[in-house]
């Protein structure tokens, strides 16, 4: 039963509750949700290969009290997935070890202008929430690929909090010196099985923690991998519980 709903949240929106609504600007669009009259907005970056139809579990343990907007960015679609996959297996046809071979899909996937691209898009999404509910608080939160928008997002403009959702660890991409900047309220999670194919795993993500300001809070959630954040239907037996109470407990 789990793994035909992980396979249909592939294929199909992952939501439940009020109807989305898309938010379409400039350069971007977002899939707004949750609760119109709750206290924050939850900016949100998908991980690489998700995207704003994904992530059922973590909109449903925001949404009592928060709007939710899921940016679609580059990166934030299955065929960017498709392309990496290519890159890996091209790689490992070379002879290159599993590893070696995760890492130079990497360097294609985290290009410079693609990630400069997916901060001015969270920035203008930034600008219209700011804007349209000028009485919440602003909230950037990401996942993977999607940390490393929001924390160059809450570096870069003026938010009340930010979420990491299994972060890559200081150095991955940004500088580990960077992370003790940030001036707003910072929450970590990582699941204790959350590893990815270029060999970072959960004691590499919590990393994060020591280079951020001691403030942050922290919370690993037992038998959780790296993609049950995305795709409902993975995951543990009523992981999603613990997934509310800390995102609950965190940013608010």
């Amino acid at each position: 039963m789990a793994r035909s709903k992980a396979l249909a949240a592939l294929f199909f929106p992952d939501y439940r509750g009020v109807k989305p609504e898309s938010i379409y600007l400039k350069t971007c669009w977002a899939l707004a949700s949750g609760n119109r009259h709750g206290k924050r907005v939850v900016l949100f970056s998908p991980g690489f290969g998700a995207g704003v139809f994904d992530y059922g579990p973590v909109v449903r343990s925001m949404e009592r009290d928060s709007v939710i907007l899921r940016v679609h960015h580059p990166g934030s679609a299955r065929a960017s997935f498709l392309q990496a996959l290519a890159i890996l297996a091209r790689a490992r046809f070379q002879g290159q070890k599993a590893v070696q071979a995760a890492r130079k899909a990497r360097l294609w996937i985290h290009r410079e202008e693609n990630r400069r691209r997916r901060v001015e898009q969270l920035r203008e999404v930034f600008l219209w929430a700011r804007a349209r509910y000028p009485e919440k608080s602003v909230v950037l939160a990401g996942h993977s690929f999607g940390t490393d928008t929001a924390l160059l997002g809450a570096l870069a403009f003026a938010v009340d909090g930010l979420i990491l959702l299994s972060p890559h660890p200081p150095g991955y991409l940004i500088e580990a010196g960077r992370y003790s900047r940030l001036s707003c309220p910072v929450s970590v999670l990582v699941g204790s099985e959350d590893w990815t194919r270029d060999g970072v795993g959960p004691q590499d993500r919590l990393k994060v923690v020591e280079a951020l300001p001691a403030s942050t809070d922290s919370t690993v959630l037992a038998g959780v991998r790296h993609m049950d954040f995305a795709f409902s239907g993975l995951g543990p037996v009523g992981w999603e519980s613990h997934l509310q109470h800390a995102l609950g407990q965190g940013c608010r």
